[in-house]
């Protein structure tokens, strides 16, 4: 039996941020890019 991971690392801002699946509220896509919205009114774009 595998252990599913619930999390991610991305790369931005020249920083490795974690992202907690559950965290996630929604992901727009930007042409090469995404944004990615977090519950906690952070977004990132990747």
């Amino acid at each position: 039996m595998t252990k599913q991971q619930n999390f991610t690392f991305i790369k931005t801002d020249k920083k490795l941020i974690k992202l907690d699946f559950d965290d996630i509220l929604f992901i727009k896509g930007l042409g090469n890019y995404v944004e990615i919205f977090m519950k906690n009114n952070k977004k990132y774009v990747y």
